[in-house]
């Protein structure tokens, strides 16, 4: 049933019945293979009530759902909770690999941007792009890492910096076709 729900395009539905039948290795690819458009068309609360479907606990052992509820609860202005929720993933994952841990980063240097601490996330920013140049992630981590660093550059008043990361961060998405 709910794969038919998928190709008839009701993905929320589809969430919810793989959920409700505890199938949530299902629920999870779905979201898994639905997040990445649906935070970029700006469906943030279709994306977290989603999430909210499963298990706390199964999403804090999934570092992928860790990453997106990160994410959503950045984008929310909840940053004290995103970076609680990002020290969980650093903590109980520890072998998840540099462009992960990347990604980790960028968030927290994001969060902490929101807080008003802008030489702490000019640190994370500095650690996402190493992290992301190390663990040879995919460009659009180096370029988010980027562009977070060059952010956290502005509000800590470093500005010629900052230009220079968020030149750095355009390019790569402008070569790839995704400039933002």
């Amino acid at each position: 049933a709910g794969l038919a729900m998928v190709r008839a395009g009701r993905v929320d539905e589809a969430i919810e019945h793989y959920a409700a039948a505890n199938d949530l290795g299902a629920a999870s690819r779905l979201i898994a293979d639905q997040a990445p458009a649906a935070y970029r068309d700006g469906r943030w609360h279709a994306l977290t009530m989603w999430l909210q479907a499963l298990p706390p606990e199964y999403r804090e052992s999934h570092v992928d759902l860790s990453l997106w509820e990160a994410r959503l609860l950045a984008r929310f202005g909840r940053s004290g909770d995103a970076l609680r929720v990002i020290e969980r993933c650093q903590r109980s994952a520890p072998a998840i690999g540099e462009a992960i841990m990347s990604e980790l980063e960028s968030l927290r240097a994001a969060a902490l941007r929101v807080k008003g601490d802008a030489d702490a996330a000019v640190v994370s920013g500095r650690h996402a792009v190493e992290l992301a140049l190390r663990g040879d992630a995919a460009l659009t981590v180096l370029a988010e890492a980027r562009r977070q660093l060059g952010m956290a550059l502005f509000a800590s008043g470093s500005y010629q910096a900052a230009v220079e990361e968020m030149q750095a961060s355009l390019e790569i998405f402008d070569r790839r076709g995704e400039a933002q």
